[in-house]
């Protein structure tokens, strides 16, 4: 074998060893740029490079009225909510679907009109020479206008089927948006209610933080004149250690309750704010509804229900839209041209017209599985939203006997509010009087703290309760306004 041979071999070997170095190569996961695909290891984070960190996202500015935004003014209801419609993403995001799907029904309303296209066109040929034609090449340049239509004329009915599945879509889409309004408002209420139900306990636990200071000067004052041991004494700053506990929980509590209100409304949790003072003018409203009617109301106005029985019939259409493809259809179409020779100062008109139909015979069963897909489909959303109506029957009557409950636990902690103030008096004064223990004094004093607790929290389940069930029976209003009560002001509390 000759040297040239040697060589030829040498470099055909090293090509084949890059060759397959290149296939081992690419046989590894790729690099990104300045870092490895993955981590080393399972056990191990994997680094990002530093372009790969997603962008920061702008967050929305929140919008708050002018007149709110001045720090001593108190926020009602109907100021929260309508700070929470106008911030709400969820509202937002729905509205944006409603107007997403109306530009689609738009879009498929079209397919009523002809396809109009118009076009110009400009050619430059050459034409090659041959026996026939000696006295080629010739170059030409030609151009001019063209305009074409095409019109369905008849589809057995898929593309009245396509409009009408797109129509319900957007009604499906309009009670989604109206469904995340109410959604909003009533999450937004019943945050305000935990707020203020978190300021009106501070009150209660400042009262009774009272109680206990009373309590130990009543303590220190016997063991003075050596009618106490100083087990009462240190009894008595137990509790008085205990309600300040309780006071500090509490005065924690109403800073998270706020940052949730906050966070509801769709404003950072640190945004100044403050709600209305709790108002002294309170009555249980008569309660004279049926859960019958409410029930009935429920099921006919319920958005959320309202958008899936849209659903449902968009199904429905879309099912007669599939099979509309197994069928034939006609079509008409016709097209004009005007060709100008460039340099020849001649011109030629052209046209065309024709009706089509189109048989299709067959697809490997394509659309026989595509309505039968369709069909299951439709049945799938029927049966949800047949579930869906079962759930709301539910939701209204659980809501109905919630605020029945409410009402009665008002009624009941008003007395017990009361019988239990009393009994803390009369301990009182039989523990000063020397003829009580200081164990009936605190164990009035507990029940009394218990007491305001209850009547805090009776008051307020109410409050929520109404909300709830405006909301399940699809008849909350924006603003707050709910059709079973007038307003909804706060408990009076009292020390």
């Amino acid at each position: 074998m000759n040297a040239t041979a040697n060589g030829r071999l040498a470099a055909a070997c090293i090509l084949t060893l890059a060759f397959l170095a290149s296939i081992a190569c690419a046989m590894n996961p790729p690099h990104l740029e300045g870092t490895a695909s993955t981590a080393t290891s399972a056990d191990t984070f994997w680094v990002p490079p530093k372009e790969a960190a997603p962008a920061k996202a702008e967050a929305p500015e929140s919008s708050i009225p002018k007149e709110l935004a001045d720090a001593q003014h108190h926020w009602s209801l109907v100021d929260v909510v309508d700070v929470a419609l106008r911030n709400s993403p969820a509202t937002r995001a729905a509205w944006e679907d409603a107007r997403a799907a109306a530009a689609h029904y738009g879009s498929v309303r079209g397919s009523y009109w002809p396809d109009v296209e118009v076009d110009g066109n400009w050619v430059r040929a050459k034409s090659t020479a041959s026996p026939t034609t000696p006295f080629l090449p010739v170059a030409i340049s030609t151009y001019g206008p063209s305009a074409a239509l095409n019109y369905l004329l008849y589809d057995f009915g898929g593309r009245e089927a396509s409009v009408a599945a797109a129509r319900q879509a957007l009604i499906a889409a309009d009670f989604g948006h109206n469904a995340a309004l109410q959604d909003t408002v009533y999450q937004v209420e019943a945050a305000y209610f935990q707020y203020m139900a978190a300021k009106a306990l501070l009150v209660a636990e400042q009262s009774n933080l009272q109680d206990a200071q009373t309590q130990l000067d009543a303590a220190n004052e016997r063991h003075t004149v050596g009618v106490a041991t100083i087990a009462d004494v240190l009894q008595a700053k137990t509790a008085l250690s205990r309600a300040q506990l309780a006071l500090q929980q509490t005065q924690g509590t109403i800073q998270s309750t706020r940052g949730a209100l906050a966070a509801a409304m769709g404003l950072p949790a640190d945004t100044a704010y403050d709600i209305e003072d709790v108002p002294k003018d309170t009555q249980v409203k008569p309660f004279n509804e049926a859960v019958e009617s409410l029930i009935k109301a429920a099921v006919s106005q319920r958005p959320d229900l309202a958008a899936a029985r849209a659903e449902a019939e968009k199904a429905s259409a879309h099912v007669r839209e599939v099979q509309a493809r197994q069928y034939p259809s006609i079509t008409a179409s016709g097209a004009v041209a005007r060709t100008y020779y460039e340099g020849y100062g001649f011109n030629g008109d052209s046209y065309s017209a024709g009706v089509f139909i189109r048989i299709p015979v067959f697809s490997g069963l394509s659309k026989s599985y595509d309505t039968l897909e369709a069909r299951s489909q439709a049945e799938a959303t029927k049966a949800r939203t047949e579930g869906l109506e079962k759930q709301v029957i539910f939701q209204v009557w659980d809501a109905f006997y919630a605020h029945k409950t409410a009402m009665q636990k008002v009624e009941t902690t008003s007395d017990l509010l009361a019988s239990a103030t009393q009994s803390r008096e009369v301990a009182l004064a039989r523990y000063k009087a020397g003829v009580g223990s200081l164990l009936d004094l605190m164990a009035a004093d507990s029940a009394l703290a218990d007491a305001r607790s209850q009547r805090i929290g009776a008051w307020f389940d109410y409050f929520t309760s109404l909300v709830r069930l405006a909301h399940d029976t699809g008849l909350l209003g924006l603003g707050g306004k709910n059709p079973f009560v007038d307003q909804t002001p706060a408990p009076e509390v009292k020390p």
